[in-house]
């Protein structure tokens, strides 16, 4: 695997929004390198990040041409059921089915669900 990613954190925009003509020519040019892996996650760009990502990648590509890593945005997780809820909305906003990973993020004490605050 290539070890370079492409982060959709921090995009080029033009009037306050993504830059969807410059971001596809960035993502097309980066699959020719031989790049896959892509990252995004829940509060990027607030929540245009992973828009951006369904329309100028998961759109234009072959499903099996990238990998894409998203992020649980565990500071508004409160329970499982929560849990559950970010993760199909991310898969929607993504335009995709699955991730090929899905790390736990921003996991705190506070921001846990019940187990969590009670030292389970």
């Amino acid at each position: 695997m290539n070890k370079t990613g492409f982060g959709y954190l921090r995009l080029p925009e033009k009037n306050g929004k993504p830059d969807y003509e410059l971001i596809n020519a960035l993502t097309d040019r980066f699959l020719e390198l031989g790049g896959r892996y892509f990252d995004t996650a829940y509060t990027y760009l607030d929540g245009e990040s992973e828009k951006a990502l369904r329309e100028c990648l998961v759109k234009r590509h072959p499903r099996d041409s990238f990998m894409i890593a998203d992020k649980l945005p565990g500071y508004k997780c409160r329970d499982h059921a929560d849990c559950r809820k970010y993760f199909d909305e991310q898969k929607e906003r993504c335009g995709v089915d699955f991730f090929d990973v899905y790390m736990l993020h921003w996991l705190r004490r506070e921001h846990g669900a019940d187990g969590a605050r009670n030292g389970r």
